[in-house]
């Protein structure tokens, strides 16, 4: 018995250095209180078992505990039953205790481990679910007596409870599918990191995924496209095509299994069916639904599409039949509705549409969008259904009583609040999945975007600007992974992985007990759990990162480098070939007084117990600088976005350009003009200014109309230098570069300079001034038509 125990253990990957074991439990989320007792142990062995009250309502999470921990030891016994007789023996038990203490909630529990015995006290079943959880994560990665095979768990006392009730965690199905046990891997994934909803994305332009047996069609025809778009959007243009069929459903018995599979996890599924828009693939399969009634097919790239539900009474009767056999699906008291991103083009020349609106007293084409969503969320609260919806949905004024995920940043769940409805914080620069998790030329493709590990920890959910009372109304947070770009579940996993810990964090733990670097310690010990449960994680968060400043007493520019990796060194060269361990070792600022171009990677001094193997090393990082004037000097951008604040504060003069890809290396405003100051800390003369600005309309950000230069001495006084107006602004997915001086042309767009060329060298500035017209709203034809636009710009350059 003592064999198999030690075996299992060794093929779990349970044995690891003593800096892992310990007594260092490190539980994601940051538990409310915990003590540690570092001098003594529980010890679970062959004879360890676990006592419930058969008829009480945690005997089946007992149950559950036990599955579990046949992992660690096949020969456990069955839950035993609870006896009152007082020479019952309870040494070497796990005890189920239920509690009535109203500090822990419903979701809290507390764990008392004893050198002979393990209570696991909770009011309810979810607390005792969430209490097994942390146990769990304690033992996977704690000590081992391999003599005796005994797991050592310290003893000691944890107490602890949510912050938020809604802790929510989306998946799309729709643009690729998932199947049926991937699913519920997935569920238990989510249940780990103690996330206790999962939204269900089913339905999109590119597939519908869910059975709907009054409408054979949905699954016989829009759950498959003919193909699927290779790269990104904005790679190729033509865009290139697999040319393979795609497809996936999932039965009503397929949702039925996966929704009892949620419910023992206390995880609440809730579907989300999209309306009016992002419905392509419905459409495909039942025509009479659009404005045109036109055939069509299933979307074969991404974006957004014209097509879109007609308003007209047949299309709410064919909906509510849909939503009827969702219902019975789904026993979640939401149901999602979608509601973003949705054109208007088909309604303004759609007679039946038209008519509605006039016999509704709508004004325009908006107001149809919140009549449309009135009728849907009256329909489901006849029902017994609430309704959740995109910050669309609140177009139109006071909203339609739906519960709002605010997407589009923070202002969505600030007006949801203010007008007295609830709301999910969802903001798409801090919790969307699919972004890139580090630096884009490192990382595999994504749809864009930068979201790193930290910005995911530093989210808070609650935004200042509400009062206490308005904050009442932020049920809570999640995060999304939209899957255009995500086609296997193993890339899946390393998309959400380890950010769904930082998540977790963020919606578990107290605000007061966050604690990045604190954080940092415990996912590495999460990274070992992620490891023996099999998944597949990034470790982006260690890659090298830098930093530029100007050396004042050096006169150069000084280039820092660090790495979050504990216990390692970074080791770089300089004229492009590998950094490895005989090559330089970083030990202190780099001052670089020419164009140079860094490759760099920290290396563990340990070994890597995480992957298995020899020393865990980063990502390569390679950066090339340019070093100018500008370079490492400070600056002020009025109206910063903070979603999109850069890299760092210096991000605009740290001598790197940015991609089309590479986000962290833009700095944004949304909805405004872009000015910024510039001090070059000496009064000197410079020939030339340029900065760099992103068109990239899919992704609302638009380049600005026209960029003027003003250079000062004294930084009160300034004189205009010149005036750049833009041309092609419709151009997608291009990089313009702005020139004080002439028209020039660095492996960029050229940008026309008006309505003449500076050519000579001004004399005695210190401050620069760059003032650039954006275009503030999405135009008119754009899928964000009425919407706020970016405007990103990227690095600053003065000769």
């Amino acid at each position: 018995m003592r064999t198999k125990l030690i075996t299992l253990l060794f093929i779990i990957g349970l044995i690891t250095i003593d800096s892992i074991g310990q007594n260092s439990i490190n539980i994601i989320p940051q538990p409310v209180s915990v003590k540690m007792d570092k001098s003594s142990t529980f010890n679970f062995d062959n004879n360890t078992k676990i006592i419930c009250n058969i008829d009480s309502k945690e005997y089946s999470v007992a149950e559950y505990l036990g599955s579990k921990l046949k992992a660690y030891n096949p020969e456990i016994r069955p839950v035993l039953p609870k006896r009152d007789n007082p020479k019952y023996n309870i040494s070497n038990s796990i005890i189920f205790v239920l509690s009535s203490d109203k500090v822990l909630g419903k979701e809290g529990y507390q764990i008392n481990i004893l050198s002979d015995k393990i209570v696991i006290s909770a009011n309810e079943n979810n607390g005792f679910f969430y209490g097994a959880q942390t146990l769990l994560q304690i033992m996977m990665t704690a000590k081992i007596d391999k003599v005796n095979s005994i797991i050592l768990i310290p003893t000691g006392e944890i107490i602890d409870y949510p912050r938020f009730s809604y802790r929510g965690k989306h998946l799309d199905c729709a643009r690729h599918f998932f199947s049926k046990e991937e699913v519920m891997n997935y569920i238990d994934m989510l249940a780990f990191h103690k996330i206790n909803t999962f939204h269900w994305h089913l339905t999109d332009d590119q597939g519908w995924r869910i059975e709907i047996k009054k409408y054979p069609k949905l699954h016989q025809i829009a759950a498959k496209r003919k193909e699927t778009l290779v790269g990104h959007y904005t790679d190729n243009f033509p865009q290139i095509f697999d040319g393979k069929p795609y497809s996936g459903y999932y039965t009503q018995d397929d949702v039925k299994d996966i929704v009892k599979y949620a419910e023992e996890r206390y995880i609440n599924i809730i579907p989300e069916i999209e309306m009016p828009g992002h419905t392509v693939a419905l459409l495909a399969a039942y025509p009479e639904y659009s404005c045109t009634g036109k055939q069509i097919e299933p979307a074969t790239t991404w974006g957004v599409f014209d097509d879109v539900f007609c308003t007209k009474e047949a299309t709410f009767t064919f909906l509510q039949d849909i939503l009827d056999e969702v219902i019975e699906l789904f026993p979640s008291p939401y149901i999602h509705i979608g509601g973003d991103e949705c054109p208007k083009v088909r309604w303004m020349e759609c007679k039946e549409c038209q008519a509605v609106m006039k016999a509704n007293n709508l004004k325009d084409e908006q107001a149809l969008q919140p009549y449309f969503t009135n009728r849907m969320v009256n329909y489901l609260k006849s029902k017994g259904r609430q309704t959740i919806g995109w910050d669309e949905v609140l177009e139109g004024g006071e909203g339609s009583g739906a519960i709002i995920m605010s997407w589009q940043g923070e202002s969505g769940g600030i007006d949801a609040a203010r007008l007295g409805h609830d709301a999910i914080m969802v903001p798409s620069a801090f919790l969307y999945f699919n972004n890139h998790q580090g630096a884009a030329d490192q990382e595999p493709l994504a749809i864009g975007g930068f979201t790193t590990l930290k910005k995911v920890y530093d989210y808070e959910p609650i935004p200042a600007e509400l009062t206490k009372k308005e904050a009442e109304h932020i049920m809570g947070v999640q995060a999304c992974t939209w899957t255009e770009y995500i086609p296997t579940y193993e890339k899946l996993q390393y998309m959400d992985l380890p950010r769904l810990s930082a998540l977790s964090e963020i919606a578990w733990t107290k605000k007061e007990l966050k604690n990045y670097e604190n954080f940092l310690v415990r996912i590495e010990t999460q990274l070992h759990r992620y490891n023996i449960l099999g998944y597949n994680f990034a470790t982006s968060h260690y890659a090298v990162q830098s930093s530029t400043l100007w050396n004042k007493k050096k006169k150069q520019v000084e280039l820092t480098l660090y790495s979050p990796m504990k216990n390692s060194d970074i080791y770089y060269t300089t004229n492009l070939e590998e950094p490895i361990l005989k090559t330089n070792k970083y030990t202190k600022p780099i001052l670089l007084n020419q164009p140079t171009t860094i490759n760099a990677r920290a290396i563990s001094r340990e070994k890597n117990t995480i992957k298995q193997e020899n020393q865990l090393k980063t990502s390569l990082f390679q950066q090339s600088y340019t070093i100018n004037k500008a370079t490492g000097r400070k600056y002020e951008l009025e109206n910063l976005n903070p979603q999109y604040p850069g890299s760092s504060k210096y991000t605009l003069t740290d001598g790197l350009f940015g991609t089309k890809q590479s986000y962290e290396r833009w700095v944004g405003t949304l909805g405004n003009d872009y000015n910024l100051t510039l001090d070059l800390n000496q009064i000197t003369s410079v020939k030339d200014i340029t900065i760099n600005f992103l068109d990239d309309t899919e992704s609302w950000i638009f380049a600005p109309t026209e960029v003027s230069f003003y250079v000062s001495k004294d930084g009160k006084n300034y004189t205009k230098v010149n005036t750049i107006y833009t041309k092609d602004l419709q151009a997608n997915n291009k990089i313009y570069t702005y020139s004080s001086k002439i028209k020039k042309e660095i492996g960029r767009t050229i940008c026309e300079n008006e309505p003449k060329y500076v050519t000579q060298e001004i004399q005695n500035i210190r401050y620069i001034k760059i003032e650039a017209k954006a275009i503030k709203i999405c135009p008119e034809g754009h899928s964000g038509n009425g919407y706020k636009a970016h405007c990103f710009a990227d690095e600053i350059t003065v000769e």
